[in-house]
């Protein structure tokens, strides 16, 4: 099998899984739980080719895509996502009323956006590829006919083609200055002239965007609100994957150390901590809790921008993995918040929930503890060794300002906990098997990493 086949794969599968659902759909009359099905069997297909292919490095398109090990634990995370998502999504999508083909399509296409992203070596294509993945999310964020819905979605496209804009502009910076899209080929011929670091600024809004990086954050909160949960959860941890894989690549490179970005990563970081957490101490809403929360997030997971690629590389991955599995069951637990066809996430509603919801408190309650940084939880760890990594390096004062964030958090999750535990007086919300399937697999992944984190670096290391 030749490079270009290789490399290509897993977006082909990606958006092949999308057109086939459709097509399923069009063909086959009442054919939700075949659609449903038929979509939690491309999400294990679709990342056969990492476990195939992983440890070969092949480019193809004249180098426009590349296909290595970053790129293959994308592939198996990001549909390990969206097997998740759509498990969740079955008994959501009936009690609001969604279209099956079109949520799990538009799930496809969104998930070949980016795995195009992170196999994107020149800029064009990822600025292509990011927008495949943003007019499939405009879509998801409105797919639900209520008012609240459509002004998410709404406010999503505007402000997200206003920052699409911004990095083409930049991209067009870049080119002009560099003579070339390709990221190493701008290293060599850019100089670091004004055009260049002018260019690359505005590229890195469009980034930081989909990031939820302060300022550019101000889409996330409604968004989260307004969107169907399971896309809320998948808009709090896959696209942020893929910004992860893209920036680890830019460190490979030595980039933004050369292009002298690392004083405005510093802010950047310290503002997105501080206004995360504080924002949230404040809301009534846990879909806007944890957005604020994964705003925080961001904040921490940029500081890891700040280290060289062999520490950035291990620790940001680990933070990641830690993160998707703990933000997965805590939008797990809120999709099924409903009341009729509306959204249901108000803090008052689950008083006393752990009474009627034991289990399903409990891995809620898991969650926020490892959320918040609690020992011997596995996002204990992911902040632990991230901190001590950038004390090492010289960071000492962006860390002092993380762990008073995460400080500042305890406050916001807990207050959740004691709704969950010690008030009286919530509604009754019933869950599905799928949920309990996706909490319970959730939970054995959180505690198997949170009593041995090793096999992460383990696995990195293989």
């Amino acid at each position: 099998m030749s490079d270009t086949y290789i490399t290509s794969l897993p977006v082909v599968l990606a958006a092949l899984s999308g057109i086939l659902i459709l097509i399923l759909d069009l063909s086959i009359k009442k054919a939700e739980k075949i659609v449903f099905f038929f979509s939690i069997l491309f999400s294990i297909l679709i990342p056969l080719p990492a476990f195939l292919f992983y440890g070969l490095k092949t480019k193809a398109f004249s180098n426009q895509l590349l296909a290595d090990s970053l790129s293959y634990i994308f592939l198996i995370l990001i549909s390990t996502i969206s097997l998740f998502i759509i498990l969740i999504s079955f008994s959501y999508n009936k009690r609001r009323e969604v279209r099956y083909n079109e949520f799990y399509a538009l799930l496809f296409f969104a998930n070949a956006g980016l795995i195009s992203i992170v196999s994107s070596y020149n800029l064009l294509v990822l600025f292509l590829s990011f927008e495949i993945f943003s007019f499939s999310s405009y879509v998801l964020t409105g797919i639900v006919k209520d008012r609240l819905s459509s002004e998410a979605s709404f406010k999503y496209i505007y402000t997200g083609i206003i920052s699409s804009s911004v990095g083409l502009l930049g991209i067009a910076f870049i080119y002009g200055t560099s003579g070339s899209l390709y990221i190493d080929k701008i290293i060599l011929n850019g100089n670091y002239k004004l055009g260049l670091v002018a260019g690359f600024i505005l590229f890195l809004i469009n980034i930081f965007f989909k990031f939820s990086i302060v300022p550019f954050h101000i889409w996330t909160p409604d968004v989260y609100e307004g969107a169907p949960t399971p896309i809320s959860a998948y808009f709090s941890v896959a696209p942020k994957l893929a910004v992860i894989i893209f920036i680890i690549r830019l460190i490979n490179i030595n980039f933004l150390s050369l292009m002298n970005f690392q004083t405005l990563i510093w802010i950047l970081s310290a503002a997105t901590i501080l206004w995360g957490n504080l924002a949230a101490l404040k809301q009534r809403n846990l879909k806007r809790i944890m957005a604020y929360s994964a705003i925080a997030h961001s904040g921490y997971i940029s500081m890891g921008f700040l280290l060289p690629f062999d520490l950035a590389y291990k620790y940001l991955i680990f933070y990641s993995v830690s993160y998707i599995f703990l933000n997965l069951s805590a939008f797990t637990f809120l999709s099924y918040l409903t009341s009729g066809i509306n959204d249901d996430a108000k803090l008052e509603n689950i008083s006393g929930f752990s009474q009627k919801r034991p289990f399903e408190s409990f891995v809620f309650t898991l969650a926020l503890i490892s959320l918040a940084g609690f020992p011997p939880t596995i996002g204990f760890f992911a902040k632990f060794y991230l901190f001590i990594a950038l004390i090492k390096q010289g960071f000492l004062y962006i860390t002092l300002i993380a762990v008073l964030g995460t400080v500042i958090s305890v406050f916001y999750y807990f207050r959740i906990i004691m709704y969950l535990y010690f008030k009286e007086g919530g509604k009754e919300y019933g869950f599905d098997i799928w949920g309990r399937i996706v909490l319970f697999l959730n939970m054995i992944i959180i505690l198997f990493l949170s009593f041995y984190p090793e096999i992460i670096f383990k696995i990195l290391r293989g």
